[in-house]
């Protein structure tokens, strides 16, 4: 293993977990310090060019626009809540570009179809189950409706 950059802050900030950097095009970097609610950029010298405090910790923090589509299909679990309610959770780590999440259900795992849009509300999405359809699925879908990639359909 060897050091690629080491930058300096002053005050100095610890940050105990969940940091990043992104190596930037002008040959600066932009620092995420996870735990800690700040970024910072630092110009190709070394020097702080730009920073903020956030309302809250960020575990990666991004200069320009990105988007992130995972390799893997989105998960899904089933679970009781606290009522005894059978409820759907999707979450697919990474993905940027999620806006809601599409069930599908059915008697069979490869005959499902749609029952219900829910849009997304971050890392994970809770979706209440109203069937007692044995399978179930879903689908994540973008701010147009298209589809981005489905889970495997689970038995519930």
């Amino acid at each position: 293993m060897r050091l690629i950059a080491s930058e300096i802050h002053s005050p100095p900030i610890l940050s105990g977990s969940q940091g990043d950097a992104e190596m930037l095009s002008n040959g600066g970097e932009f620092v995420g310090w996870g735990a800690m609610p700040y970024v910072s950029e630092f110009g190709p010298d070394g020097h702080v060019r730009f920073e903020a405090q956030l309302a809250a910790q960020s575990y990666r923090a991004f200069r320009f626009s990105w988007s992130g589509t995972p390799a893997t299909p989105p998960s899904l679990t089933v679970r009781a809540t606290a009522t005894g309610a059978p409820t759907a959770y999707a979450s697919w780590n990474g993905a940027t570009d999620v806006a809601a999440w599409a069930l599908s259900v059915g008697q069979v795992a490869s005959e499902l179809r749609r029952v219900a849009v829910t849009p997304s509300t971050g890392f994970e999405t809770s979706i209440p189950l109203q069937t007692n359809s044995p399978w179930i699925a879903v689908t994540a879908l973008d701010a147009s409706g298209r589809t981005l990639a489905s889970s495997p359909p689970v038995a519930r």
